[in-house]
């Protein structure tokens, strides 16, 4: 499966409006405004999780992500801020998409700092 930078941002979107560790499957099938087979959206969430995007509140360990609650993690927090700005999410997406590139997360956090650092007029 690959990974939906739109759908991550969708899925850290709607953890950031709820409570602390308030947020299930459940909470993101029904907040998705385009449902997501739930595989895709499973193998989102574990891959967030295994990114260190999400930390997993579970008290009963089991695989069954039905049961799990997920609440974001401070990396979660400073990620979903780099693409919070749609103008400069669209600029780095348009930069990917133009060179048909795929990057690994820390390239596309760089490429969004280094817009960020440009749109406050910090580059230096």
């Amino acid at each position: 499966m690959k990974r939906d930078w739109d759908v991550i941002k969708k899925i850290l979107e709607i953890a950031e409006e709820r409570p602390y560790a308030a947020c299930n499957l459940k909470t993101f099938e029904s907040k998705l405004k385009e449902k997501l087979d739930s595989t895709i959206l499973e193998g989102h969430l574990r891959m967030m999780m295994s990114g260190g995007l999400f930390e997993s509140i579970n008290p009963n360990p089991t695989r069954d992500l039905l049961k799990w609650s997920f609440c974001l993690t401070w990396k979660g927090y400073d990620f979903l801020d780099s693409i919070r700005n749609e103008s400069i999410w669209s600029k780095v997406k348009t930069t990917l998409n133009e060179k048909a590139l795929t990057v690994p997360f820390d390239v596309l956090s760089a490429m969004l700092k280094s817009q960020i650092t440009k749109s406050l007029g910090l580059n230096g």
